[in-house]
């Protein structure tokens, strides 16, 4: 059976959809018996990060994190109703308009991506 891999992983039943994603896709062609297709799974399989890998990387990044937070004071930077703190700032994201939420959410990544390269991580 052929089937459409998009970069992303997904996998799409026919060159319309692939093209439609606007992602780059690579044909694959799947099995459809048995056997075949255990192998072609088990051969998937190998090539993914397992769970424990996952949570090995998720470990050392939070790992990474709180060392960055504990080595960077926060500023305490005045809001409209007194000083703006990790609890403010969490309470209002949690009630945030999604317009809202996306900026600071694009703010957070940029704000990311920034200290990544000047810590080299």
């Amino acid at each position: 059976m052929n089937l459409y891999l998009t970069n992303t992983g997904r996998y799409v039943g026919t060159q319309v959809e692939a093209k439609a994603s606007g992602l780059g896709w690579t044909p694959e062609e799947v099995p459809v018996d048995k056997q075949g297709l255990i192998d072609y799974l088990n051969t998937l399989s190998e090539k993914q990060p397992h769970a424990s890998d996952n949570d090995e990387l998720i470990q050392e990044l939070h790992s990474k994190i709180e060392r960055l937070t504990n080595a960077i004071p926060v500023p305490v930077v005045a809001g409209d109703s007194g000083p703006l703190n990790q609890a403010a700032v969490e309470k209002y994201i949690e009630v945030a308009p999604p317009l809202q939420l996306s900026a600071i959410l694009m703010v957070a990544v940029d704000r990311l991506h920034h200290l990544k390269k000047d810590v080299g991580l």
